[in-house]
């Protein structure tokens, strides 16, 4: 058996669906679980943020016309943060400035609604074949899985806990901004269906973190994590999400 699909059907590999039509986005879902994939849903960036922060994704499916954040600067921003991942756009809308707009963001592929299903999933497994790019030798490199944390010039990897891995993969995705603290009280709770840690939990997570941080990294100040008063934090360096 191909070994994508070996890997698919073991539930390893991790999608996402972006998408605010409720039932389209759940039929999709049904569908590929179907088939042995591991399916988050989302009707918004936002929401896939939050997933992003829990779940090392493989590829995300798109929709352009989304609320808040569209789907088009969702991919841009996506293929900054994670160049591993496999971004396949969705959408009813088949004009020509709407696809090359999608490409020029970082989109690895385009289908009109509504999708064949089968050609979906093979449109899913070509790109996840070919979505195996290399991260810059100048940035960091975060493992999700291990919470290895990869600095160029160091020889072995600074090893985060789980809650320090969610804090920097959450940073991660909010730059070139700072997150927020309210968001990131949110982030690092241990179940989506908890209530959000305090400020001072977060403040003292942040605190450990830059002491690990500023032992691997000296150059940086601040220990590598930018308060910014009165909103949340900003970190200092690039950082690449790994799902593997």
């Amino acid at each position: 058996m191909n070994e994508l699909l070996t890997h698919a059907t073991t539930g390893a590999i991790h999608i996402a669906i972006v998408e605010d039509e409720r039932l389209v986005r759940e039929e999709l879902g049904i569908f590929l679980r179907e088939q042995g994939w591991r399916v988050h849903e989302a009707d918004s960036a936002q929401a896939l943020d939050e997933i992003l922060v829990r779940h090392p994704l493989e590829a995300v499916i798109l929709d352009i016309g989304l609320p808040g954040e569209s789907g088009i600067e969702l991919a841009r921003r996506l293929r900054e943060r994670y160049p591993d991942l496999g971004v396949l756009m969705l959408t009813a809308r088949t004009g020509v400035p709407d696809r090359i707009a999608s490409y020029d963001a970082g989109a690895d592929l385009y289908l009109p609604k509504p999708v064949v299903p089968n050609e979906l999933l093979a449109a899913l497994r070509s790109l996840l074949r070919r979505a195996r790019g290399s991260a810059p030798e100048t940035a960091w490199r975060l493992d999700m899985a291990t919470g290895n944390l990869h600095i160029p010039g160091r020889p072995s990897p600074l090893l985060l806990n789980d809650r320090e891995t969610r804090l920097m993969c959450a940073l991660a995705v909010a730059l070139p901004r700072p997150a927020s603290g309210e968001s990131l009280c949110l982030t690092l709770r241990h179940d989506p269906h908890d209530r959000p840690i305090t400020r001072r939990a977060l403040e003292i997570t942040v605190s450990r973190l830059r002491r690990k941080l500023a032992s691997a990294a000296p150059d940086l100040p601040h220990g590598a994590i930018r308060s910014d008063w009165q909103y949340g934090y900003q970190l200092l360096a690039d950082l690449r999400i790994e799902a593997r």
